[in-house]
């Protein structure tokens, strides 16, 4: 029997090193760290109605871009810079990926020209600290049960490991603050570089990266990437607390697409109201903000790329979470290239 495209199981800190072993073989080519991200939705002093989003995407010696947005008010708007020129960016100098702690063993990255710490701990809770001493974030993140490991073979197509749902609690700007978010990593073969991970791309592709604490207080997550022109081609990881998670390649994205009014001649297209199937399981979501990236202004650059955020529950009867993460990505959504695929686009 050969090795699965995908596998459930708890992060342990070997899996948080440089060369994890469970990468160690041919088919994902004794692969090695690459890329990381952490990022999730915020609500200051609770507040659901007008939330932010911070994003920190790095490689292992570098930044690649960081931000903390507003979320654009309205499923087709755009996002407003919280910070971006105050915390590091591409160019400023950080301590490689590492261990920052043998006793006890903790990896992470910090920053060194503007003050940022990322630190992964034994116990599998994640700290961030933005600005000097944390002024501007200061969270400590606790894992829901679970991780997904990607392998080369499934429609990720690069071992990826992805903690798809934390739970946030914190200091922003020094005031009380609560959220939900994910962290993920990317591995490449020891003997490529990161142009094999863009060469790989799906052709549409749709990620929903859902997470929440129902009013009865259990966690729920849901984790879906699809390749659109390939329909039911994807992955899908959904956890109820006190239910055995479901994982499964089989999927259907069931919604209708809107170009992004603030982008008249950009063939870019976004969702408001979708519907995900699998198993005997349905995710309905609505989208109540937007954005397109998480940089200071709008990628206006990058063809196909846009977000949305809301609520989201599963099943026929709608309920409500007392805290929710929908960070749903697309890439590749051109209008042309949808219309293709067999979905309706609004002009």
């Amino acid at each position: 029997m050969g090795m699965p495209d995908y596998e459930l199981k708890t992060p342990t800190m070997d899996d948080f090193s440089y060369r994890p072993g469970i990468y160690q073989n041919d088919v994902d080519g004794n692969a090695i760290l690459t890329i990381f991200s952490n990022y999730g939705i915020l609500f200051p002093e609770g507040d659901t109605e007008n939330p932010l989003f911070y994003f920190r995407h790095l490689n292992v010696d570098s930044v690649r871009w960081a931000g903390i947005i507003k979320l654009g008010k309205g499923f087709d708007a755009p996002q407003n810079s919280a910070h971006h020129r105050d915390i590091a960016q591409a160019g400023d100098r950080v301590n490689p990926y590492g261990k920052l702690s043998e006793k006890p063993l903790v990896y992470g990255m910090r920053g060194i020209d503007k003050p940022f710490e990322i630190a992964y701990h034994e116990d599998g809770s994640v700290t961030g600290k933005e600005g000097e001493n944390g002024s501007i974030l200061n969270v400590k993140c606790t894992p829901f049960p679970y991780a997904l490991f990607t392998h080369k073979t499934s429609i990720m197509r690069a071992p990826i490991w992805l903690q798809t749902a934390i739970s946030v609690e914190g200091t922003y700007e020094g005031k009380p603050v609560v959220g939900l978010g994910c962290h993920d990593r990317t591995f490449i073969a020891e003997n490529a570089t990161q142009d094999s991970l863009w060469a790989a791309g799906c052709t549409i592709y749709c990620c929903a990266n859902y997470s929440g604490i129902r009013e009865d207080g259990r966690k729920e997550s849901f984790f879906a990437q699809l390749d659109v022109a390939n329909k039911e081609k994807g992955i899908v990881f959904y956890y109820l607390e006190g239910e055995e998670p479901i994982v499964t390649d089989k999927v259907t994205l069931e919604t209708e697409w809107y170009h992004l009014p603030y982008a008249p001649n950009d063939p870019t297209c976004v969702y408001k109201d979708a519907t995900w199937r699998f198993a005997d399981k349905e995710i309905h979501f609505h989208a109540k903000w937007g954005a397109k990236g998480f940089t200071e202004k709008p990628r206006m650059e990058k063809l196909g790329y846009s977000h949305c955020f809301g609520e989201w529950y599963e099943g026929k009867t709608p309920y409500k979470h007392i805290y929710e993460n929908t960070f749903t990505e697309n890439m590749e959504a051109i209008d042309k290239r949808i219309k293709e695929a067999g979905y309706v686009v609004h002009d």
